[in-house]
């Protein structure tokens, strides 16, 4: 049986209007006693925002439940976790602190006992789970790896609270590092890597007993970044949960393999598979027959007016699903619409088209050459042959593109003519270059593209990633606002659900799509998936009850981030000028004179090649290299010991090229990501895995040039998160005329009008 604490969180799942009229959610009662603040207010500044933080640590330290902050980038998120923290130690607390990424987990405890110090070490045990690589190296004395660093880290941070004997001190490694974890008052890990904590992972393999919440709080950071399905673990082991982010920020990491699995693996309750690979098969080569391929080749080159037909060669059970699936779409929009349709196989099909549209010849009929159906094979516009036939078949149809199965191999001997190996090489096409493809200038090239597109894609890699991109413009639907690359999106995932025993399997699908995409935050927030008639309202899927979700949180709506020139389009364009807004108190005036404004766009006309971009990456360079020369002579403000420089960009080839030139100018050839020069601390990083990070100077590498779209710039979460990140100065750096014109990112072209062009 759960534990009393755990009513929190199965009250999520519990039907929302039933509690609602039941009041089964108690109502935050906040203690109105004075609080000794420890960090907010310290300076003896009033700043803007600081009330909302105070706020917000109060409903916190009285729910019994939850509690929520939500604020962009910059708004006082993590030094109101550290209040919070210091103000439950002091009562006694433990802490379960984690996130979905070591860069969140790490700035709150560098936050702490950096600018806290003294404080920190006097209230907190630390301890970090997770492995060396992926903590800040400043932090990993918090780190528990031996019982040699144990024994010191027990000298330098914790003397005084144990009274430990060298035979204690000598113990196995595992059995000390079991103890001061289970000692701790703040525990830190990542999602995913707290599971490594002793006592949860004890818990884990103990099935027949409840789990027992050791933790009195679990802080969630970034969980914009987080699914129900990771806070939900560790979420177990605490008694109240506190939930921190920003749902305009990035999305929860989809591992792209472990989505296509699921796609692939489609089963109903009972363990039933519905929707098996031939018939997923079958569903995209009736997708790429009519609703990819044409734009390509039926359309722009107008093959289909050259009697060149579309060959496809399957297994009988294949080809069977594939007929049922293209009749199905072309009673409806499809973007190609064959005249015939010839099918050769062996037996009959179930179910075949009555129209004249349609034709089915058997092995036997085709070797009639006086049969009029045989004949008809050589004016169809699209070939059916079962896989088996096919040999036999190939000196008795017409040449044509082939679509052959995944791993068949196309070998010369399928040109069985002098007029075929003519008609291939034949330069009887305009040039032209198909998308992600070398530019094609005969038909044989065509065929060389339609294989490689046949043998290398699957229904789930096609539908998973086109699933990802729409689920990342759902804020466009959130603010009314349209969106052509949207639609375009909508309508390829329509045109590749199947049509045959369509419900049950779209059920499933938006199963997977609300388990896998959305992140814990906008799951109370908002809510997700769509319901049915007969599905109950639930707080995961239709958000907490507004006066429930008013009595736990709080939002801040300032900054104190940006330069007031860098936030101007953020606040506009993502939180449409509710939030974002300039703190009182904000000060990033500098002297450096190298744009004149403190936003521009360094026009860059670079070639891309595989998701790099060299001359971006060598002007990034220069930029650096004229900052670097100014930031010699020019100290950083008191507040901080070194200037910080960010290069960053959507793509990992862009971040390797940068990396390679960084390696060679700082003289740090085995350096990847961090770099010094002259004192200066420079980080080369891609911008998902920058989230939460800063810098005094911004250098944002584009990459993408004209008629090379935006790619997966066009989520309006990614783009705000790229731009957020700079305290002095935003440098944009691409090709301007490319994103001001493009169609497919209306964010990406309003950021282009609005930067100056330097």
């Amino acid at each position: 049986n759960p534990f009393s604490a755990h009513q929190g969180l199965l009250r999520l799942t519990e039907n929302k209007e039933h509690s609602v009229r039941m009041k089964t959610w108690p109502v935050v009662t906040r203690n109105n006693q004075p609080i000794e603040w420890c960090i907010l207010g310290q300076d003896g500044k009033k700043r803007d925002g600081e009330e909302n933080q105070k706020a917000f640590v109060r409903k916190a330290m009285a729910t019994s439940d939850f509690a929520f902050l939500e604020g962009p980038p910059g708004s006082g998120k993590t030094t109101a976790i550290c209040e919070l923290i210091i103000q439950l130690a002091k009562q006694g607390k433990r802490i379960l602190l984690t996130a979905s990424t070591h860069v969140a987990i790490d700035n709150v405890l560098e936050n702490l006992f950096s600018k806290h110090e003294k404080m920190a070490e006097e209230l907190l045990i630390a301890s970090r789970v997770g492995d060396e690589g992926s903590v800040d190296r400043s932090l990993r004395k918090f780190q528990l790896t031996g019982a040699r660093h144990a024994s010191k880290l027990l000298s330098e941070q914790w003397q005084g609270w144990f009274r430990t004997s060298d035979n204690q001190l000598s113990q196995s490694e595992d059995s000390f590092s079991d103890f001061m974890l289970s000692v701790s008052n703040l525990v830190c890990g990542t999602v995913t890597g707290i599971l490594q904590h002793p006592q949860i992972k004890e818990q884990q393999f103990q099935r027949n007993r409840a789990i027992q919440p050791d933790f009195d709080y679990l802080i969630l950071d970034e969980a914009s970044k987080t699914t129900f399905q990771q806070f939900l673990v560790p979420a177990m082991f605490a008694k109240h949960w506190i939930i921190v982010g920003d749902i305009h920020q990035l999305s929860p990491y989809t591992e792209r393999q472990e989505l296509e699995a699921n796609l692939e693996n489609l089963v109903d309750s009972g363990g039933t598979t519905i929707f098996d690979s031939g018939h997923q098969h079958a569903c995209l080569l009736a997708y790429q027959i009519l609703n990819d391929f044409p734009g390509s080749f039926f359309k722009s080159q107008n093959i289909r007016d050259k009697n060149i037909p579309l060959i496809v060669v399957q297994p009988f059970a294949v080809l069977e699903k594939f007929v049922a699936e293209l009749d199905a779409r072309l009673s409806g929009k499809a973007s190609y619409h064959p005249e015939l349709i010839a099918a050769i196989s062996s037996k009959q099909f179930s179910g075949f088209p009555k129209s004249e549209q349609w034709i089915s010849v058997s092995w036997k009929d085709l070797q009639q050459s006086e049969n009029m159906e045989s004949l008809a094979v050589h004016s169809a516009d699209i070939l059916l042959i079962e896989e088996s036939l096919y040999p036999k078949l190939r000196r008795r149809i017409p040449p044509g593109l082939n679509l052959f199965k995944p791993g068949y191999e196309y070998s010369e001997p399928d040109a069985y003519t002098f007029r075929l190996k003519y008609w291939l090489s034949a330069r009887k096409i305009k040039p032209f270059r198909p998308p992600r493809h070398r530019r094609c200038e005969t038909l044989s090239e065509i065929q060389d593209y339609l294989n490689k597109e046949t043998r290398t894609k699957t229904w789930a890699g096609e539908f998973g990633w086109r699933m990802v991109r729409e689920y990342e413009l759902r804020i466009l639907e959130w603010r009314n606002k349209e969106s052509w690359t949207m639609n375009r999106y909508k309508e390829a995932l329509d045109a590749l659900k199947p049509k045959n025993n369509a419900k049950r399997i779209e059920i499933l699908l938006e199963n997977i799509q609300n388990i896998a995409l959305p992140s814990m935050l906008e799951c109370l927030q908002k809510g997700v998936g769509k319901q049915g008639k007969r599905d109950k309202p639930t707080v995961l899927n239709s958000g907490l009850p507004k006066n429930v979700w008013n009595h736990r949180a709080e939002k801040l709506e300032y900054q104190n981030r940006m330069h007031k020139e860098i936030s101007v389009f953020p606040r506009k364009e993502f939180y449409e000028g509710e939030a974002l807004k300039d703190s009182n108190l904000l000060d990033r005036e500098w002297d450096y004179s190298g744009y004149g404004k403190n936003a521009v766009w360094k026009n860059v006309q670079g070639k891309l090649e595989r998701n790099y971009n060299i001359e971006e990456a060598k002007q990034v360079l220069q930029e650096l290299k004229a900052f670097c020369k100014w930031a010699k002579h020019n100290p950083p403000p008191t507040d901080q010991k070194h200037w910080k420089v960010a290069c960053i960009t959507f793509y990992r080839g862009q971040e390797s090229q940068m990396s390679k030139k960084l390696k060679t100018y700082c003289d740090q050839p085995k350096n990847r990501t961090n770099f010094t020069k002259d004192g200066i601390r420079i980080k080369v990083c891609t911008v998902d895995r920058f989230q939460g990070q800063e810098a005094d100077l911004l250098l944002l590498s584009m990459v993408r040039t004209r008629n090379r779209g935006v790619g997966f710039m066009d989520s309006p979460n990614r783009l705000n998160v790229a731009i957020t990140r700079a305290r002095y100065q935003l440098v944009v750096v691409g090709d301007h005329d490319h994103f001001k014109n493009q169609r497919n990112s209306d964010c990406l072209k309003n950021l282009a009008d609005w930067l100056p062009v330097f």
